[in-house]
């Protein structure tokens, strides 16, 4: 092995002389010059071992989501059941729509059993995205929450307390698993990996 010198150099310790200033015999040790074989062939700097700078350059592939919380399932479960109950409600009216007698226009029936429906298809996907660990669904799920409180609120004087309490009950619980730490935990690390 043959060391490269610039003139009036003084390098000292050999072992601080940096790599690329190292050069391999001109021939090896079957005749052949190292330039002359394949890359294959070639033994890099340091006698085959592996380079750590190498190593570190290679990207690494994310494992696996761990399993969610069970407050992340339980959250997903009870959206879920509201968004299902939202696309039964619209699917009802529809049909009261057409075998009972209307008290609105056909049109303003159809059209809240519409909304009803999509606003539930909304909902379920929220559920499934939450579940899943993404972030945007936490203001959609709040909202419903919202709309659910309120409305019950107001009906309350139509349907009693004693009815309208458990929708609003409900609604809470649905806030309160939201925002608890092992969800808000499974939400912010799912949103911090790298994307596959």
């Amino acid at each position: 092995m043959r060391l490269w010198r610039p003139p009036d150099a003084d390098f000292g310790d050999l072992r601080f002389i940096p790599r690329m200033f190292i050069m391999t015999s001109s021939a090896t040790p079957d005749g052949q010059s190292p330039d002359d074989r394949s890359p294959d062939e070639r033994i890099p700097a340091g006698g085959g071992a592996e380079d750590p700078l190498d190593a570190e350059s290679i990207p690494q592939t994310p494992g696996p989501s761990p399993r969610p919380p069970r407050a992340v399932t339980l959250l997903s479960v009870l959206v879920g059941l509201e968004a299902l109950g939202l696309m039964l409600l619209g699917l009802v009216q529809i049909a009261e729509s057409f075998f009972l007698e209307r008290t609105m226009p056909l049109g303003a029936i159809l059209l809240m059993a519409l909304i009803y429906i999509g606003f539930g298809l909304w909902l379920g996907l929220a559920a499934r995205s939450a579940y899943r660990g993404r972030m945007w669904p936490r203001a959609l799920i709040v909202l419903a929450q919202v709309f659910l409180i309120v409305i019950s609120v107001q009906s309350a004087p139509v349907w009693g307390w004693l009815i309208a309490i458990l929708p609003i009950l409900y609604g809470v619980l649905v806030a309160l698993i939201l925002f608890s730490r092992p969800v808000q935990t499974h939400l912010l690390r799912e949103a911090r990996r790298p994307a596959e």
